[in-house]
């Protein structure tokens, strides 16, 4: 897990691609499916992508209902 800090504001967790896919017990080709859908929002750095705690959060809630 990366922490970032970005001029005056707090730290924020990012999540990569596989620590992602890992927590929520699917494939990282779903995460990306997610990702190019929009259904799951994510920061892209180069080639990277990072998922921050907020977002992933949010995502997880949205599909419990």
């Amino acid at each position: 897990m990366a922490t970032k800090t970005w001029a005056g504001k707090l730290p924020v967790e990012y999540l990569t691609i596989e620590q992602f896919a890992k927590e929520v017990m699917v494939s990282t080709r779903t995460v990306r499916r997610w990702l190019a859908d929009g259904e799951l929002h994510a920061s892209q750095l180069g080639r990277q992508w990072r998922i921050s705690h907020e977002d992933a959060n949010a995502f997880v809630a949205v599909r419990r209902k």
